[in-house]
């Protein structure tokens, strides 16, 4: 591999076939970094690494097709002897293969545009740092890194040069900076990155996730546990604190006819009326209940929701209360 990208710049791309992935769009973006960087011609390669999809679909076939014409485009246009501007590899590469293209790339391109925690800017660091002894003394790791602003590790490499996908330009903007990078800032960028994957192991979050565990439940032996009833598949609990006293209904009952001015606050969508109902109006049993409420002078009785006036006043044109909200 570094006998056949000997002088070229190497960007690297390792995604599945998903339309989530960004795969026509980082295409698109090193294809307009040709157009605008002639000078660049034959001086970088993106080696695109696309593994089988895990599922089918129109949408992934024309996605497959889609990405197969940019590249015969892009490389019809710009190659030349010894030189093709994009290596696609549209098969299953192995790790050994895999970490093989890791350290040889300048950069890593990740173009999602919704990911999880992509593992691909982690794997990439861990290689370019490569185990203790391999390199000459002296010698200094260097990384770079273009990552989706929409996948789950992007907040934390903070070195990176974050894009948003969707814009070619921004795309291709990070890319030609990526490129032009000198050694000393990748080399900083490399240590900052590789300091948080090297710190942040498995064994980190493991004991992170157990600490959080034992913090959240620390008070749980002092605590009472209320039965909320069936849920979708278990029977649900409440834990709150020993002092908690349940509100009684013959107490609130004796409060509401002993008081001279109350302000009801009713919750509109699961309170009046519950999530699953198919119809969002409410029912002739909840517009009587409101209008005896509102009724008596000493109520005052507000509906709270985030749907708009116009739609609530509909509702309850007929009923008489102290406002909506």
């Amino acid at each position: 591999l570094v006998s056949q990208f000997e002088g070229c710049q190497v960007l690297l791309g390792v995604d599945d076939l998903d339309v989530f992935k960004g795969i026509e769009l980082k295409l698109q973006a090193f294809e307009r970094l040709l157009e605008e960087h002639p000078e660049w011609r034959g001086k970088v390669v993106l080696v695109q690494i696309t593994n089988a999809p895990r599922s089918s679909g129109k949408e992934l076939g024309e996605l497959h097709e889609a990405a197969k014409a940019l590249v015969a485009a892009v490389n019809g246009r710009w190659s030349s002897p010894g030189y093709q501007p994009v290596c696609y590899l549209e098969r299953h590469v192995p790790l050994h293969e895999r970490i093989a293209f890791y350290t040889v790339a300048d950069v890593a391109v990740v173009t999602a545009t919704r990911d999880g925690m992509n593992l691909v800017p982690y794997e990439y660091v861990v290689c370019r740092q490569g185990p203790p002894g391999w390199a000459e003394p002296g010698h200094k790791p260097q990384s770079m890194l273009v990552v989706s602003e929409f996948v789950g590790c992007s907040p934390s490499l903070s070195g990176a040069i974050r894009v948003n996908p969707w814009s070619i330009d921004a795309v291709s903007d990070a890319m030609f900076s990526a490129i032009r990078t000198s050694p000393e800032h990748r080399s900083l960028r490399h240590d900052k990155h590789w300091r948080y994957v090297s710190e942040h192991t498995v064994g980190f979050w493991a004991a992170s996730y157990v600490q959080d565990l034992a913090r959240s439940t620390k008070q749980h032996v002092a605590m009472k546990c209320y039965g909320l009833g069936l849920g979708l598949d278990t029977f649900r609990l409440v834990a709150l604190d020993a002092n908690f006293k349940k509100l009684e209904d013959s107490v609130t009952m004796a409060a509401y006819r002993s008081s001279q001015r109350r302000l009801l606050l009713l919750d509109y969508d699961g309170t009046l009326i519950p999530h699953r109902n198919i119809s969002a109006a409410p029912p002739e049993t909840v517009l009587t209940v409101l209008e005896a409420l509102t009724a008596d002078a000493c109520n005052e009785v507000w509906v709270i929701s985030g749907r708009s006036q116009q739609e609530l006043g509909g509702w309850f044109e007929g009923v008489v209360s102290g406002g909506d909200c």
